[in-house]
């Protein structure tokens, strides 16, 4: 009996955890979901948050983390596509000093966007009402400004590489806020989630 119960529980937890989701080409999902890793991370214009004289557009080259956040190199992206397909992501933000003013340190954000995986045409773009999602992304648009100051402008996927597009507003050491065109490439490392 506790074997027939166990095998009746054991198939019970498959079903659950068994995506139901059928596409209809699913070599193409597979390709694009997994987690990826930052691998670019520059400016359109060059930026100066400490006010040392010395700008970067490589972000790479910032070395003004704020304690206890991740560096570029820990960034990652996360593509999944059950019923819908969302983005979960990393990104550089303004952070506040151990008083809770506002630094010109950079911290790690995270967030998500909702994605649209067309499988017949084999692209990638953010979701709207257009192509399905009757939400689209207000709720994430309202969160990544209201948190760090920052504005989703573009997604895009090609051969592995998701690539992310901000607008976002740095805090510099002089106390003014300077809006710079962020772009985030990330380089899928595995199939896993």
């Amino acid at each position: 009996m506790k074997k027939l119960s166990y095998l009746i529980f054991s198939l019970f937890l498959i079903s659950c955890n068994s995506d139901d989701t059928e596409f209809s080409n699913p070599e193409f999902v597979d390709a694009v979901t997994g987690r990826y890793v930052l691998e670019e991370a520059y400016t359109e214009v060059a930026i100066d948050l400490t006010m040392d004289g010395v700008a970067h557009i490589d972000l790479f080259q910032w070395d003004n983390y704020c304690n206890g956040s991740y560096i570029f190199e820990s960034f990652y992206l996360t593509i999944v596509q059950q019923n819908y397909a969302i983005i979960g992501f990393h990104l550089p933000r303004s952070g506040n000093d151990m008083n809770g003013n506002q630094s010109h340190c950079v911290r790690d954000g995270h967030s998500f966007y909702n994605i649209f995986i067309d499988e017949h045409s084999e692209t990638v773009k953010i979701a709207d009402s257009e192509n399905g999602n009757v939400e689209g992304n207000s709720h994430y648009d309202n969160f990544l400004y209201e948190q760090f100051h920052a504005k989703m402008v573009d997604f895009s996927w090609a051969d592995g590489v998701g690539h992310v597009i901000l607008d976002i507003d740095f805090y510099r050491a002089d106390g003014v806020w300077e809006e710079a065109r962020v772009h985030l490439k990330y380089h899928k490392y595995s199939n896993r989630v």
